[in-house]
């Protein structure tokens, strides 16, 4: 295990590995509720539903598709020489498993103009209801309701948040959405007020 440790920031007792086992057991008490003080069942080990949810704590945004990959890999690592669906992984599991699956190099603020570059068309910005087409319609596809849902996330848009607002909407129009969004979306924009990354 020494070389997938020495791939970690700060290796094995580096602060990420230090995160690393501390999202693996919280992820052991979500899935046992957290909401109780009752005694707990602590393993070494946590279910492969868990796996997105402690990827994304660790800052891993993997596709639909890369999550579906990644989870099948887990199920089927062991069938071979038992036969039998792998229903849970343990850290070291789990470590070779981000090692192998993580981005290489983080997300530079150049990728993202350069994306922006390709959707407008060399612009550098995208039209608002054109990038919400996109995102509903191409690549992994989302509903309108989920595309909503996304939207209101990142814009804070929640019933807790404003008291005229019961739900948030669940629809895409420019009613819901048109005045929170600018008529053309820029690569500072999307990863400043959208995404909140630079």
């Amino acid at each position: 295990m020494n070389p997938f440790y020495e791939l970690l920031e700060g290796g094995r007792s580096g602060e990420f590995y230090k995160e690393m086992e501390e999202q693996f057991y919280y992820a052991q008490l979500r899935s046992q509720g957290v909401e109780h003080s009752s005694k707990r069942q602590v393993s070494t080990t946590i279910s492969i539903e868990q796996i997105p949810s402690v990827l994304r704590a660790l800052g891993f945004f993997p596709s639909e598709q890369e999550t579906a990959d990644i989870l099948n890999e887990v199920k089927f690592s062991q069938y071979i020489e038992t036969g039998q669906h792998s229903t849970s992984i343990d850290l070291e599991g789990f470590i070779r498993l981000y090692v192998n699956h993580r981005p290489a190099y983080g997300l530079h603020p150049f990728h993202l103009e350069e994306a922006m570059k390709v959707l407008g068309e060399s612009t550098g910005s995208v039209e608002r209801g054109e990038l919400l087409d996109m995102l509903e319609n191409g690549g992994e596809q989302m509903t309108e309701a989920e595309l909503a849902d996304c939207l209101a996330t990142v814009l804070g848009i929640t019933s807790g948040e404003d008291p005229d607002l019961t739900d948030p909407p669940s629809f895409i129009d420019d009613d819901s959405f048109g005045t929170l969004l600018p008529e053309q979306i820029s690569a500072d924009i999307l990863s400043e007020k959208l995404l909140g990354v630079i």
